[in-house]
């Protein structure tokens, strides 16, 4: 059966207004300052970020600040010009190129890895494991980044919404929520990695046999609930959620 979807021109593409911004800074502004307004304007959709200064050069450490957050944090996005007072950065990636589900799949993967290695970088005392930990979060916060522009373009664009498949807006909150569950768990095993650097010695083989006991747990549920999402697996979901609460009953007596 072929269908015909009529879209409003002004729906068809995004307007003028949300696909170019300026920034302007100067060498009073801290790194800090410089990667929450690249990134406030990355997660609202923006294609074009310019940053740039009035009469100014863009300080060494500033310029090393918007590349590494580039490299580091957002996905699809490149310098494409750089000169002493400017740097233009674009988003090339689109929604059709890595889906929602895919982006979230490869987080929760991330994620999975960074507690394994976590729990034998603290089994070994092994601090370059732990940095590595560290690391990895990075990687999280870029899929992170990504889901999040997407489903905030998608509320604003009926056309956008049925790309990546979603049925209506709300399922973007949803899928928000989850994001933002995955990515504190994520923090979890990096801050876990941060105490292991701090560690003088290994934990006793009690001490660590208790900890591994409630990791494994916790993995496993976080792994059957992500899986009922994908499966849309209401029954599997509901036994990750009674698993959780007679788990912790039990811990508390």
């Amino acid at each position: 059966m072929l269908g015909l979807i009529l879209t409003p021109k002004e729906m068809a593409k995004p307007s003028s207004q949300s696909v170019e911004a300026t920034i302007i800074i100067s060498n009073k502004d801290s790194s800090d300052t410089i990667v929450r307004k690249i990134i406030s304007l990355y997660l609202v959709g923006y294609n074009f970020i310019t940053v740039k200064t009035k009469d100014e050069r863009i300080s060494t450490l500033q310029r090393n600040t918007i590349r590494e957050l580039v490299r580091r944090k957002l996905v699809g996005t490149e310098i494409i010009s750089e000169t002493s007072n400017e740097i233009k950065l674009q988003t090339l990636l689109s929604h059709p190129e890595l889906s929602i589900e895919n982006a979230l799949r490869r987080m929760s993967l991330i994620t999975v890895s960074m507690h394994d290695d976590a729990l034998q970088a603290l089994k070994n005392l092994d601090k370059r494991l732990a940095t590595e930990v560290i690391q990895l979060d990075d990687e999280v916060d870029r899929f992170s980044f990504y889901i999040v522009r997407q489903l905030k373009t998608a509320i604003q664009n009926e056309r956008i919404l049925k790309d990546i498949k979603l049925p209506n807006p709300r399922e973007c909150l949803g899928y928000r929520v989850i994001v933002k569950f995955v990515e504190r768990i994520a923090d979890h095993a990096a801050r876990i990695a941060e105490y292991i650097l701090a560690l003088e010695e290994k934990p006793s083989e009690s001490v660590f046999q208790k900890i591994y006991e409630i990791s494994i747990f916790a993995r496993t549920a976080f792994e059957d609930a992500i899986k009922s999402l994908f499966k849309k697996d209401y029954m599997l979901a509901d036994q990750v959620i009674s698993k959780v609460k007679q788990y912790c009953l039990l811990k508390m007596k």
